[in-house]
């Protein structure tokens, strides 16, 4: 090789070194992208293809959705007689707007306006299964307020705004029940935990029950939710005339009083949670095991706990309230402050689980049945391997009576408490199955029964 070719070689090879980083590097060394884990997804079943309203090919500016709830059960011990109850539950909801399938940007104002309603039938009571065993409180979250009976209930009749910073409702039957509900209460069928708080004031709006008035939702920011709800406080929309009219009745009276409800509500993670990694078992590919690091076949599973979230109200009646023990007598006014919190925990079966309390204050023991409540519970999801979208709950519940509160046989009441222990079945997307035992302690308070166990079950489809 001559000199000349030397010398260029060699201010060639100079030329490589000096170079940057990336115009030397091949393709071969540049990282590669992780392709996306696949996600496992609840089942479609039968009739699951399209929602209610595409199978009956509705228009565009309609929505409508149909759900169906069974709580059948029976008490094996506990109470002078063994009985079975059972309450079923027909939906419909119906939607009308422009925007309802548009995407958030591309709304106009009008866009956003909805008109709403919802349409349930009801079948079973009464008799009231918890009035047959001696039980204080419903069993059954179908029947959690006082005058529920069979028939045709108009428990939705309103018009609603919405977008990612407010959402409002406005209208002539709206209930309580959206501002003191957090998700992890509908993991549960017992009535004391399934978003009402236990609430025993008259008039006040639990669902199916509702009344005139407005909510305001405003996302202040990504994580903080302030929430503001304001009512009609009536016998025949949400009092001892309930069961008569069951929604159908638009009247406003003087002798009406207004019920308030403020609450803060602060999410606890930055994100929105996101799905539950899992690992595939290698030696049987349909057995879902634990995550853990070094897994050859890591996949995504659909997360079905409830967000971990902070919670922070209070609810403010002013209306004519009859004290406990002298109907003929009136407090003008109930307040009750209530918290609660969802947090994820680490647990050593399933794939993941949350840890959720709530407690209640009451100020006015002459009129408020239970001024003090709390309740805490437990959910984890996967714990069979071969059932990774089925949970396992437990919860619990301490109602602790009014000094002024009596049992339906005059005596002095103390407190009642209840265990409710349950599997989710999720059959599919829609449709989910829910065996389960509640344990009733010192049933009505009195100290003189036996405690219940009740086992039972919740059917829902949701389509």
């Amino acid at each position: 090789m001559g000199l000349r070719n030397r010398c260029s070689l060699a201010l060639f090879s100079v030329a490589l070194l000096l170079a940057p980083a990336q115009l030397r590097a091949e393709p071969a060394d540049q990282p590669k992208q992780e392709k996306p884990l696949k996600l496992m997804e609840s089942p479609r079943g039968f009739l699951e293809a399209a929602n209610f309203g595409d199978m009956l090919g509705l228009p565009d500016w309609m929505a409508m959705s149909l759900s169906l709830v069974s709580q059948p059960m029976g008490n094996v011990t506990g109470s002078k007689q063994r009985t079975f109850s059972s309450i079923d539950m027909q939906a419909i909801d119906l939607g009308l707007g422009s925007g309802l399938i548009k995407d958030d940007a591309d709304k106009s104002e009008f866009d956003r306006w909805s008109g709403r309603a919802s349409i349930a039938s009801y079948l079973g009571p009464p008799p009231y299964f918890s009035t047959e065993i001696g039980a204080a409180f419903p069993l059954q979250s179908l029947v959690d307020s006082p005058g529920i009976n069979e028939g045709i209930w108009l428990q939705g009749l309103w018009l609603q705004r919405d977008s990612k910073e407010l959402t409002l409702k406005v209208g002539n039957n709206l209930s309580l029940d959206p501002l003191l509900e957090t998700a992890a209460y509908n993991f549960y069928v017992n009535s004391t935990i399934n978003s009402t708080l236990n609430l025993s004031l008259p008039g006040y709006p639990i669902a199916p029950s509702t009344s005139m008035g407005g909510i305001a939702s405003w996302r202040a920011t990504d994580r903080l939710t302030l929430n503001y709800g304001a009512f009609q406080l009536s016998n025949q929309r949400a009092g001892n005339q309930v069961g008569q009219w069951k929604g159908w009745r638009f009247n406003v009276d003087q002798s009406d009083g207004l019920l308030q409800a403020f609450t803060l509500k602060w999410a606890l993670n930055e994100k929105p949670q996101g799905p539950l990694l899992i690992c595939m078992s290698q030696k049987n590919p349909d057995v879902v095991v634990r995550h853990r690091k070094g897994c050859q076949q890591p996949m995504q599973l659909q997360n079905k706990l409830p967000d971990p979230l902070f919670q922070l109200g209070v609810v403010s009646g002013s209306w004519r309230f009859p004290q406990l023990n002298n109907p003929k007598r009136w407090e003008k006014r109930a307040n009750s402050v209530f918290s609660s919190a969802t947090v994820a925990v680490p647990f050593g079966l399933g794939h993941g689980s949350r840890l959720w309390g709530s407690a209640a204050v009451g100020t006015e023991p002459a009129i408020n049945q239970v001024p003090s409540f709390i309740e805490g519970g437990w959910i984890t999801q996967g714990v069979i391997p071969h059932r990774p979208l089925d949970a396992v709950v437990l919860g619990a519940t301490h109602s602790s009576f009014s000094p002024y509160s009596r049992s339906s046989s005059g005596q002095r009441q103390s407190y009642e408490g209840m265990i409710e222990l349950g599997y989710i079945l999720q059959l599919s997307k829609k449709l989910a199955l829910q065996p389960g035992v509640q344990v009733i302690v010192n049933p009505e308070g009195t100290g003189d029964n036996e405690t219940l166990v009740v086992p039972g079950l919740q059917v829902s489809f949701n389509w």
